[in-house]
C-alpha cells in the first residue's frame, strides 16, 4: 500500500496536518506518511464518548512526542441531538482554525473507499443532487488550504490487512458497529 505520486508531490511541497484519531485508518496513514518521510503534525478531537477516549488522547500525545510532532487537541462538548452532524461541524471548524492559525497548506484525512461508498448511499437516500452524490475528492481546494485524502481509493479490507502485516497499533472504534450512527 502506498500514497499516489501526485499526492506525495503535494505533501512534499507544503506544511501538513493529519487529522488523527488513533483508529485503524488514521494509524495506517500516519505509518505511510512516516514511511515516505513526509513532515506532518497531528490534530485530534476527543469527544469523550468511548471508554478509551482519554487513553487514545494520551497515546496520541505520546506518539507525537516520540516522533517530534506537534499535536493539537480539542475536547468536544456533549452534543444533545444530531451527534454526527454536530460532531462533523465541530471537527472541521477546529481543523480549519488550526490550518489557518498555524499556516498549514494541507489537511490530510483518512477517508477510504468504504467511506466513499457510505457517503454515496447516504446522499442517494436523501435525494441529493449530482454534486453531493459524486462525493469526496482525493484533493479538494479550500480557501486557504487543501484537503487531501490519500486512502480514498483503498478499501477497508486492504487497510486491515496492512495493519496486520505491519503490526501497527491502533484503537478499535466500537461506534463503527453501532447502528444508531448513520455515518461516522
Amino acid at each position: 500500500m502506498q500514497i499516489k505520486d501526485e499526492i506525495l508531490s503535494l505533501l512534499k511541497r507544503g506544511k501538513n496536518l493529519l487529522a488523527f484519531s488513533y483508529g485503524s485508518d488514521s494509524s495506517v496513514l500516519f505509518y505511510l506518511l512516516m514511511q515516505e518521510k513526509i513532515d506532518f503534525d497531528l490534530v485530534m478531537i476527543n469527544y469523550k464518548t468511548r471508554k478509551n477516549s482519554d487513553l487514545e488522547e494520551l497515546k496520541a500525545k505520546e506518539l507525537a512526542l516520540k516522533f517530534h510532532k506537534k499535536i493539537f487537541i480539542k475536547h468536544a462538548p456533549k452534543f444533545q441531538s444530531n451527534f454526527e452532524k454536530k460532531a462533523r461541524d465541530f471537527r472541521y471548524d477546529f481543523f480549519e482554525k488550526i490550518c489557518l492559525e498555524q499556516g498549514y497548506d494541507h489537511l490530510i484525512l483518512a477517508h477510504h473507499l468504504n467511506d466513499q461508498f457510505e457517503w454515496f448511499l447516504m446522499q442517494l437516500s436523501r435525494g441529493a443532487g449530482l454534486a453531493e452524490i459524486l462525493g469526496m475528492q482525493e484533493c479538494e481546494k479550500r480557501s486557504n488550504y487543501t484537503l487531501l485524502r490519500p486512502l480514498l481509493f483503498i478499501s477497508k479490507d486492504e487497510i486491515s490487512s496492512f495493519l496486520k502485516e505491519k503490526d501497527i497499533f491502533y484503537f478499535h472504534d466500537e461506534s463503527n458497529e453501532n447502528e444508531k450512527y448513520f455515518r461516522n
